[in-house]
């Protein structure tokens, strides 16, 4: 274990693990214990033999007692391009809580890190964020390489990878899951705020050993909050779940967000998603082309509010006759499940959900995730019956 400022890195297995100073940039920082390798450097079939242990029996997990080669990265909770995630513990109450590593970029002639003003805009988004279904920002530290995030820990894994583990789902319970994000959807566009990044790795559990989890809305780093009167364009976010004003790079509006709650819908109740293609031009042109359709394969036991909720949240016609968020919140599909119990009964199957993910097997806390090298994202059927990954 090493203390550095204030701040413990524990690491219960004898993994490698570095780190520099870290400069409490608020209140109550001091005192965060760390938990877990940065860095743990073993090769690919060690760390399987490890893994699968502990999927066994965590109690025999092996000791990795050796300088191993370095040729893999393994986070404690989940990784992207230029963050790491892990667990921490604040020494002072014992409370746990999640660190978000964000790598800086050290020069502008550098494409590697993430530019200072893009991650003070996303603490600048969490610190304006107090809502029962959006993450919680406890704290923030830097250092020379990195400035640290101190979030909620959200510890029930991906709603996704929840509602794959059920036999079926009714659109009812489906509908308490959809109603939890519009609700974190609308605190956020009360606040002027687009999410810009909705999918389903971003929708996470609170804890799923209770009979109705809580979502909770992660990972603010597109984030934006809008200006009257301000255009704003860009190009960003995950191919699959972008809405057509950003593949034609046009102005963008929280009505951007509303496309990407339909895309979620439309995957949620039937496992295939409306407009992954065999490449990700393929893909962006069916988006642009707003190209999709209700395959009677996948949404036969779909009900016609369902399909209608989701028909407005991805209109054929302008993106200014989408949906907004109240009147998302005020759909009968949504309503009426709020009022009546198993109304629908309507019973959605995940026989053909191809749920999971590859490579690289992640420990974090008592539950275990499957990284992809390059995307954390849940894999989903084309509607032409393949299977692809989310983001590819």
């Amino acid at each position: 274990m090493v203390g550095i400022n204030g701040i413990e890195f524990s690491c219960p297995h004898p993994l490698t693990a570095s780190a520099h100073p870290l400069v409490p940039l608020g209140a109550g920082g001091p005192g965060i214990d760390i938990r877990g390798p940065a860095v743990g450097s073993f090769s690919h079939q060690q760390f399987s033999h490890w893994a699968a242990t502990i999927i066994r029996d965590p109690a025999k997990a092996p000791a990795l007692d050796q300088e191993l080669p370095q040729d893999l990265c393994v986070p404690l909770c989940s990784s992207g391009q230029f963050a790491i995630v892990k667990r921490c513990r604040e020494r002072t109450t014992g409370r746990d809580f999640a660190a978000k590593f964000i790598k800086k970029r050290q020069s502008t002639a550098s494409w590697r890190g993430v530019r200072r003003e893009e991650i003070q805009r996303e603490v600048a988004v969490l610190r304006q964020t107090r809502h029962q279904n959006i993450v919680t920002l406890h704290d923030v530290f830097e250092n020379r390489t990195d400035v640290v995030l101190i979030l909620e820990l959200v510890s029930g894994g991906e709603l996704f990878d929840f509602l794959a583990q059920k036999e079926s789902l009714s659109e009812e319970e489906a509908t308490q899951f959809i109603r939890q994000i519009l609700e974190g959807v609308q605190y956020l566009h009360t606040h002027n705020i687009a999410h810009f990044d909705l999918k389903p790795e971003n929708i996470m559990l609170l804890d799923k050993n209770v009979p109705l989890p809580r979502i909770k809305l992660i990972d603010f780093g597109l984030a934006h909050k809008m200006e009257a009167g301000v255009e704003f364009k860009n190009i960003f976010g995950t191919p699959e779940f972008v809405a057509p004003e950003i593949v034609n790079y046009e102005p963008l509006g929280l009505e951007a967000d509303m496309w990407s709650i339909g895309v979620i819908t439309y995957i949620l109740l039937s496992g295939a998603s409306p407009f992954l293609g065999e490449s990700k031009q393929d893909t962006l042109g069916n988006i642009s082309a707003v190209n999709y359709e209700f395959d009677e394969e996948f949404f036969c036991h779909t009900s016609d509010q369902a399909k209608d909720f989701i028909s407005q949240l991805l209109p054929v016609v302008s993106h200014r006759k989408r949906l907004t968020i109240q009147a998302a919140l005020n759909h009968p599909w949504i309503k009426v499940s709020v009022s009546v119990s198993g109304v629908h009964g309507v019973s959605i199957s995940f026989d053909r959900w191809t749920c999971g993910h590859e490579s690289v097997l992640c420990v974090f806390s008592n539950f275990l995730s499957l990284l992809s090298p390059t995307s954390t994202g849940t894999r989903i059927r084309h509607r032409s019956g393949r299977s692809g990954s989310a983001g590819s």
